[in-house]
């Protein structure tokens, strides 16, 4: 679904990169945004009582997924999928540890108090 808004975090705008997931209940907005190169960058997420707005983040910044010095480099662009079994995963890139080509990761994502997070930090690259 492609929207037409701007979210800004820590007053900057984010990227233009956003995924919106209706599952029922309070849709949230993924994005990201930050810089790539260090651990500001990453997966946030905002929540609106209305696909159009207004937005809001209920935490500032990549809360959802983020840079790990070490493990993980540069994480965005994510989807979210869910299973037969009805569990929900993250679908994004990230950096290999080179920084010469992005690599596909796929992570379970689960709901803590209603807000995204990754169930565990599996940062295999997809095969």
């Amino acid at each position: 679904m492609g929207l037409a808004f701007q979210l800004k975090t820590g007053g900057e705008p984010s990227s233009p990169v956003r995924f919106v997931r209706f599952s029922g209940g309070t849709p949230p907005l993924f994005y990201s945004g930050g810089a790539w190169t260090n651990e500001t960058y990453g997966v946030g997420h905002a929540v609106a009582p209305h696909p159009l707005g207004p937005w809001r983040e209920p935490q500032e910044g990549p809360v959802v997924l983020r840079t790990q010095p070490g493990e993980l480099r540069g994480p965005g662009h994510n989807s979210v999928v869910q299973d037969e079994e009805g569990r929900h995963h993250i679908v994004f890139h990230a950096w290999n540890a080179g920084a010469t080509k992005r690599q596909l990761h796929v992570a379970p994502l689960d709901w803590p108090d209603g807000r995204p997070g990754l169930a565990q930090h599996p940062f295999e690259a997809a095969k």
